[in-house]
């Protein structure tokens, strides 16, 4: 019996040593695959400002610069560079979660949730800022929504993101503790 429970013991460490592995080169294959990924986000992009009505949101191949059309009729483009682009971004996230369920494995659960959350954040929040790069381009001119389209605010989607992973992180399990009246 309780050599059975060794084993499933092992074979668990196991487990989540290979899903910190595994999160781990997923963070390296990011690397050689940032081009296509940029791609994708932008085409993303395009087709969320073609849902908000900009005219004519087109990606050309293999760009990464999302072009629309404004209200008055002049077309710009909005460049995601690779240092702005979500899967680069991704990058200390994936190597802060594959640590997480390296040191702590019976954290691995949270850990996941967590870096799903921030990724989903991270994504959402770049695609908001080159909508609202658009709108402010749209209505107050392209000076503007330079300045809103600048390393700054990508620095501030990642910090939200990092939040967000720690947030779920620590905060998954503190309702129900809470509910109980357990101290911790």
């Amino acid at each position: 019996m309780m050599t059975a429970r060794w084993i499933a013991l092992a074979r668990s460490a196991h487990a989540t040593r290979m899903v910190a592995v595994a999160l781990a080169v997923a963070a390296l294959g990011v690397v050689p695959l940032l081009p296509r990924l940029q791609t994708a986000e932008v085409r993303v992009a395009a087709a969320l400002l073609a849902v908000a009505r900009f005219t004519m949101a087109t990606v050309p191949p293999r760009s990464d610069i999302v072009y629309f059309g404004l209200a008055n009729g002049q077309r710009i483009g909005v460049e995601i560079a690779p240092q702005s682009a979500t899967a680069l971004l991704s990058l200390p996230l994936l190597l802060v979660a594959a640590a997480i369920v390296w040191l702590r494995p019976a954290d691995t659960r949270r850990a996941i949730r967590a870096l799903l959350a921030a990724l989903g954040g991270l994504l959402l929040a770049n695609q908001l800022r080159i909508l609202l790069a658009a709108i402010l381009a749209d209505r107050y001119g392209p000076q503007l929504a330079a300045t809103v389209f600048s390393a700054m605010t990508t620095a501030l989607c990642l910090g939200l993101a990092v939040v967000l992973f720690v947030f779920v992180f620590t905060g998954i399990h503190r309702p129900a503790a809470a509910a109980t009246g357990e101290r911790g």
